[in-house]
Order: structure tokens, then C-alpha cells, then sequence
């Protein structure tokens, strides 16, 4: 490798000078800026809070996890020991976003799979011999890792060239092959804008008042010229500066004070803020501007999700999935089926309720199991064979001895058995309403999660009994029902009185539901 990289020495000393005395715009500089700091957060937050799993596509369809991948610990919870993958993938996105090039070193050295961040100031790519290196300039007092793990491999420059497939290379827009364009260079006059009306506000703000004041005197206020300006300059030192807000101010021989309203150069630096606002959420690819909350209905949020999700952060995923994909696996687990995935539906799950109806919904279509949907809300599987039965619980009818003993509870054989399990069911849900009424702050939005789960619940023990799931839905109902008409008119001080004095009557409906059990044993 030496015989050419002395060539590139010219190009090494160009990218990197050593007294570089043009004044650039710095990242600190950029994220001081509000509408900077939360564009380049959410971006970067939301790729690494996503889940990555290694998958392997199966032959008759589907998809299993390869936990015991080497890649998998690394992408999922700990790249290096110095990093977690969330602060990982946040770290190479945003050095993508703002300098145009995230990188990583890929390390075998230890004797395991770790990566390490490359800091972009320090790196460029080349081509060589027809072949893609990343040169690193390493510095003897620097206390990056990466000057550890390759300090033996730099030449006298204190350069390192890696070549391209032990480099994690996720690239920003570009004309160029090699390298991003970043918005550090990109976005440079929109940012400088920005600062410049931060800086024009806070100069103002420190003076004190912003308004404009005139000043009117009758003739015989003063006597002579020096009179008046001596009087003004008097005024103007007690009342301007921040130090001086809130003094009361004496006006004397008729002399009258008028505040003029703002000047169109006022008022455009307001626009002008808000129009800085806008192209920084153009440049960061975001589909709405900060601070806009027309349309934020739910359905309207949930679209803005995913708008979101395809317009902003799906390119970074991509990118991140097919680097992946190249460099950390093999061509033959590649042909094997063998793959990166982002989890995206962890960004979009719904609220608890309706997450629920859909997994009951994707149960009774057959399209999920139960251990699937308890998957799904982070909850511990069913134990056994029926867990993993691809049916719907509201169809399906497995045989009496079969479920003789689910959950330590016996198949009732009379009417007597069914009416005490009915009025527990009822005694219990009673105590648990009449608790959160007293304790919840949110009583409205913990009875809606309540019996999204308590319908469930009632639904397989109603099955259990050889009764009809559908009467723990109309029960459900019926309970929510006479609940929210008490908080319509209930004040807070008077809500747990009602709800007690509602459920003391629950036990009475125990009779009916065992008897519409009863009649389909």
C-alpha cells in the first residue's frame, strides 16, 4: 500500500490543513439554534430508538430472529464497550446529517464483532487502484478509541487508510460517489441567518424596552437647546437596559409621551424568524414546520406519523439496512436469505386500547397467534401447545378434557359452579373501579386500557365456562356505558361517592350473565 499512498500526501494536506484562519460555521455554532437542535434530535433519536433485528427469510414463508448472529448483539444492544446501539446509530446518523459522512470502523480485533465511530472531521474517502479507502488521520494526544486501535497501522503522516469494506459508510445526499454534502455545508446560509436574528433579538432585548417613544413638549418646557437634550439623555440613561425594566418614569412641565408601534424592519425580523424556521425543516427533509399544531386532531397525528416515517426517516433507514446488509454479512448468509431490519411499527404503535382491538382483530382472522399478540404488548406467552394454535378462540371449540385445567381452573359441570365464578369476576372488577376512582388522576383514560384487557380477560374465562366470549364484550359495554355517564356529571370531589354507589349494584347483573352462560354449557 505504500507504493501509492505517497501520491495522495498533496490530497491528505488539502483536506486536512494544519492553520486553517477562514472563519466556518462550527456544529456548536449550528445546534444553538433551536429550530437546528430539534430537527437534527428527532431524526437521530427516532433511528436509534427503533429496534434492529437480524432475520432469515424462511422457505415456506416468513421471517425467524438470528439472536445468536455475531451482528446481532453489536447492532441491537452494545457496539463497542464505550457505546449503546442507541447512542450508536444516533451518533452516525447525525455525523451524516451535519458533515455528510457517518462512519464506523468494523473491528474483528478482540475477537469479536465491534464498531467504532470515525469523527468525520478527521476522515475522507478515496479512490485508489480502482479500490474505495477511507483515510483517518490519526493524532498522537488524541483520546478517541480509534487512535488505539490502529496507532501501529499509521504511517509517518499519521495517516491510516482503511480500506471500504471495514468501514460502515451511511452517506448524506451528494453529486459525489465518495462522500455527503451535509448541511454543515449545505444549510450554511440559512443557519447563519438564524443566528443573526437570535443575535439582532437578544442585542434588543438587552437595551430594555423595544418600543419606540416620542416625546412631546409644550414651548416653555425648556428654555434653551442644551435644556432639552440635557433632559433627554438624562431620560434615556435611567429608563434603557434590562436593569431599568419596570421603573416608573416622571414627565413634568406638559410634556407628553408617545409610543409608536413597531416598524415593517420589526416586523419582518419576526417573519424573517419564522421563515428561517421553515427552510431548516426543508433542509432536514421534515414535512412540518416546528411550533405548527394546525391539524393535530388524532387521526391527522397518526397520518403526520407516518408521513414522517416515509418522508423523513425511512432514507436513513434504507441506508443504514443495505450498509448493514454489505459489510456485516457474509455473500453467503446474503443468498441464504439473511437480513437487517428496522422494527418501523415500534414508531407507529397506536395507545393501548386500540392496539389491543387490533391484535384481537388479527387473532380471530387467523392471522396471529396468542402468543403472538402477547408478544406484541410485552407480556409473557401461554405456557403449552394452545398458545401457538393459529385459531380464532370465538370459532374454535377444542374438546372438553382439553381444557379441564388452563390456568388451575376446572371445567364447571352445574349451574352453581358457573354462578360463583361469575359473581368473583364481578366482585373483582367491583374492587378495581372503585380503587382507581380514588387513586387515578386520568380516570376516563385508565377505564378505556382497563377494559380493553378486562374484555379479553372475561373473554377466556366465559370460554372456559363453554359460554359465548361475545357476552364479555356486551358486559364490558355495559359497565363502561354507566362509568362515563357518571363522569359527565360527577365532579371530582364527588366521583369516587357515585362510582361506589354504582358498583354496590354490579353484583345484582351476576344472575343474568350466569344464566346466558348457563344456557350454552
Amino acid at each position: 500500500m505504500a507504493d501509492w499512498r505517497t501520491g495522495w500526501k498533496d490530497l491528505i494536506r488539502w483536506l486536512w490543513p494544519d492553520d486553517d484562519g477562514d472563519e466556518r460555521l462550527t456544529p456548536d455554532t449550528a445546534v444553538s439554534v433551536p429550530a437546528v437542535r430539534n430537527a437534527l434530535g428527532k431524526i437521530t433519536c427516532h433511528v436509534g430508538q427503533l429496534p434492529v433485528h437480524v432475520l432469515r427469510k424462511r422457505p415456506n414463508g416468513g421471517t425467524e430472529k438470528l439472536t445468536t448472529h455475531q451482528a446481532y448483539e453489536p447492532i441491537k444492544t452494545r457496539p463497542n464497550p464505550q457505546l449503546g446501539a442507541f447512542d450508536f446509530r444516533e451518533l452516525l446518523i447525525a455525523h451524516s446529517i451535519m458533515w455528510g459522512d457517518g462512519k464506523a470502523y468494523i473491528d474483528y480485533s478482540s475477537g469479536r464483532l465491534q464498531l467504532w465511530p470515525i469523527m468525520p472531521w478527521c476522515s475522507a474517502t478515496i479512490y485508489a487502484d480502482g479500490e474505495k479507502f477511507h483515510a483517518i488521520k490519526i493524532k498522537d494526544d488524541d483520546q478517541d478509541p480509534i487512535w488505539r486501535l490502529l496507532d501501529d497501522e499509521k504511517d509517518e503522516a499519521n495517516i491510516v487508510m482503511l480500506p471500504d469494506s471495514e468501514v460502515i459508510h451511511i452517506r448524506d445526499f451528494s453529486f459525489n460517489p465518495l462522500g455527503g454534502r451535509g448541511l454543515l455545508k449545505d444549510g450554511r446560509v440559512t443557519f447563519k441567518m438564524a443566528l443573526n436574528a437570535d443575535k439582532t433579538l437578544n442585542s434588543r432585548m438587552q437595551k430594555g424596552f423595544n418600543g419606540r417613544l416620542l416625546l412631546e413638549a409644550p414651548p416653555t418646557a425648556f428654555r434653551k437647546e442644551e435644556d432639552a437634550k440635557e433632559f433627554i439623555d438624562q431620560f434615556n440613561e435611567y429608563h434603557s437596559g434590562t436593569e431599568n425594566a419596570g421603573k416608573a418614569g416622571l414627565l413634568r412641565n406638559g410634556i407628553k409621551a408617545q409610543v409608536v408601534s413597531s416598524s415593517n424592519t420589526e416586523e419582518q425580523m419576526i417573519e424573517m424568524r419564522q421563515f428561517n424556521r421553515q427552510e431548516i425543516s426543508l433542509l432536514f427533509g421534515l414535512t412540518s414546520t416546528m411550533g405548527d399544531t394546525s391539524g393535530d386532531g388524532y387521526n391527522s397525528r397518526e397520518q403526520k406519523n407516518l408521513q414522517y416515517l416515509l418522508d423523513t426517516l425511512m432514507r436513513w433507514i434504507k441506508k443504514c439496512e443495505e450498509e448493514f446488509d454489505y459489510k456485516l454479512l457474509t455473500p453467503a448468509e446474503r443468498r441464504s436469505g439473511v437480513f437487517f431490519k428496522f422494527n418501523t411499527a415500534a414508531l407507529l404503535r397506536p395507545d393501548y386500547a386500540a392496539q389491543v382491538d387490533s391484535i384481537v382483530k388479527l387473532r380471530n382472522a387467523k392471522i396471529i397467534t396468542a402468543n403472538m399478540g402477547l408478544e406484541l404488548l410485552d407480556m409473557n406467552p401461554i405456557e403449552g401447545p394452545d398458545g401457538d394454535k393459529l385459531e380464532n378462540p370465538n370459532t374454535s371449540s377444542p374438546p372438553t378434557e382439553q381444557r379441564q385445567q388452563r390456568q388451575g381452573e376446572q371445567v364447571p359441570q352445574n349451574m352453581n359452579e358457573i354462578e360463583t365464578a361469575v359473581e368473583h369476576w364481578i366482585e373483582v372488577e367491583c374492587k378495581t373501579v372503585l380503587d382507581a376512582a380514588a387513586k387515578q388522576k386520568n380516570f376516563v383514560n385508565w377505564m378505556n386500557k382497563h377494559y380493553a384487557w378486562w374484555q379479553s380477560r372475561l373473554e377466556s374465562c366465559i370460554e372456559r365456562l363453554d359460554g359465548d366470549p361475545q357476552l364479555a364484550s356486551e358486559h364490558c359495554a355495559r359497565s363502561k356505558d354507566e362509568l362515563l355517564q357518571i363522569c359527565d356529571i360527577a365532579k371530582q370531589d364527588e366521583l369516587v361517592s357515585m362510582v361506589s354507589e354504582l358498583v354496590s349494584t354490579w353484583p345484582q347483573r351476576a344472575k343474568s350473565l350466569s344464566e346466558r352462560i348457563g344456557v350454552l354449557c
